[in-house]
């Protein structure tokens, strides 16, 4: 700033810092298989997880209802074809997805690190939106945690999320999967 001190942006990470991925040290299979879910989210969604996040005590600013998530007229103004849905819930439906497809519903514990490059934006209109999520890779890295690689995709091909992983501790990892990964 200009009195001298760090500029408000200081906590965010150059992009040279970014935390990479973490790397698969060994599949367990040479030839993975993608294996892809179709997901429908419903054109509510976005007002769904906009509620969600509020805190209910605090009584809503009017200027909340400006942002491209659930306000149309904002989301046009802003250069887009419609509402979208937000990063955090498109990254929540995904991981949700992932975890289910892995056999790792039961529980969320264990989960070290999540990540991910969110691409296109999902436009959430007045119809339910079809997202393509695929896990595009899993097997342990060098700790022996495991890593799940995954993508999710538009209804027109684009990536909404990009080298998504997640990260599971061994120990729940093994509870989970037992001594069987793919």
């Amino acid at each position: 700033d200009q009195a001298g001190g760090p500029a408000a942006t200081d906590h965010y990470l150059p992009e040279e810092q970014a935390p990479s991925p973490p790397e698969i040290a060994v599949l367990s299979s040479p030839t993975f298989e993608i294996i892809t879910q179709t997901l429908l989210v419903s054109a509510a969604q976005a007002h769904l997880w906009d509620a969600c996040i509020r805190d209910p005590r605090n009584a809503k600013a009017a200027s909340s209802d400006i942002n491209v998530h659930t306000n149309m007229s904002f989301a046009e103004k802003a250069g887009l074809k419609g509402r979208t849905l937000n990063g955090l819930c498109l990254l929540g439906i995904a991981m949700t997805s992932v975890l289910k497809m892995t056999s790792v519903a039961e529980s969320w514990e264990g989960l070290k690190r999540v990540g991910g490059i969110f691409g296109a934006p999902v436009l959430m209109l007045f119809d339910p939106v079809s997202l393509e999520v695929s896990i595009t890779g899993r097997g342990p890295n060098a700790e022996g945690d495991e890593v799940i690689l995954f993508s999710v995709a538009t209804t027109e091909g684009k990536s909404a999320i990009r080298s998504g992983y997640i990260l599971v501790s061994a120990t729940a990892a093994s509870s989970w999967w037992g001594s069987s990964r793919m």
